[in-house]
């Protein structure tokens, strides 16, 4: 669908790296590590036309790398999540909570990197950002070091939900590092993505909500035009053909 409107990089949602070591498995279908939880449960193989990013939370370098060598082949990187503040993925350590640790979390990127020999195979990491705008830029540099790829930046705390994101926050970031980054939070148009780019001098910028209410966002469309349904149920139509559903009830 997105790709219908412009090309992306696209990031699946998280997935905990533990849950794809079941059975001792070396390879999975990454639309298997989605079945339990989705509405509708795919059994063929994702096709894929457009970078992809598979997004994980791990608390150690072992799970993460074994998740990234479980998909490696799937996808063109991965993405250690250190952003998210949900109750079940704090419980596991993982997400916002490693962010209390910047020491051990810069560690777990660079064992990995070591071990993930592929250069062109990136691994990035999100954050949120600190109370202290000096211990974000300490922690994206320490992040730096270890090697990673670039940076995913939400521009909010972790206690913060629906707080404006301060665009300036970005733009501090960006001028400590020499990697790229990826400004999240409060994209709800194209004129907020050239205003982000212009004013903080990001790579880029990811969206979630508002790009799933309106696919065509990034073509300058502030409402969902018409052919987007259209061509929804289309694809729908075409993918009912050939592919094995198992609608949940």
């Amino acid at each position: 669908m997105l790709k219908h409107y412009r090309d992306y990089t696209i990031w699946l949602l998280l997935i905990i790296s533990s849950d794809t070591m079941t059975n001792d498995r070396t390879k999975i279908n990454i639309a298997e590590l989605f079945s339990n939880s989705a509405p509708v449960k795919i059994s063929a193989p994702m096709v894929r036309d457009l970078p992809l990013i598979v997004q994980f939370a791990a608390d150690n370098c072992d799970d993460f790398v074994k998740a990234a060598e479980i998909v490696y082949t799937q996808c063109d990187g991965v993405d250690l999540n250190c952003g998210c503040p949900k109750r079940k993925t704090l419980d596991t350590n993982c997400g916002s909570a490693l962010l209390d640790n910047a020491s051990h979390l810069a560690e777990l990127i660079k064992q990995s990197r070591l071990r993930i020999l592929d250069s062109k195979f990136s691994i990035s990491v999100k954050i949120r950002i600190y109370e202290n705008l000096k211990d974000t830029v300490d922690l994206c540099q320490k992040l730096q070091s270890a090697g990673v790829t670039f940076i995913n930046v939400h521009g909010r705390t972790v206690e913060q939900r629906h707080e404006p994101v301060d665009v300036e926050v970005f733009k501090v970031i960006k001028d400590s590092l020499q990697i790229p980054v990826v400004a999240n939070g409060d994209v709800r148009s194209l004129s907020d993505v050239h205003y982000y780019h212009q004013h903080a001098g990001v790579e880029g910028v990811m969206v979630a909500r508002a790009l799933l209410e309106n696919p065509a966002l990034f073509t300058g469309a502030n409402k969902t035009p018409a052919d987007c349904f259209f061509h929804w149920v289309s694809m729908n139509v075409q993918m009912r053909k050939n592919q094995t559903y198992d609608f949940c009830r």
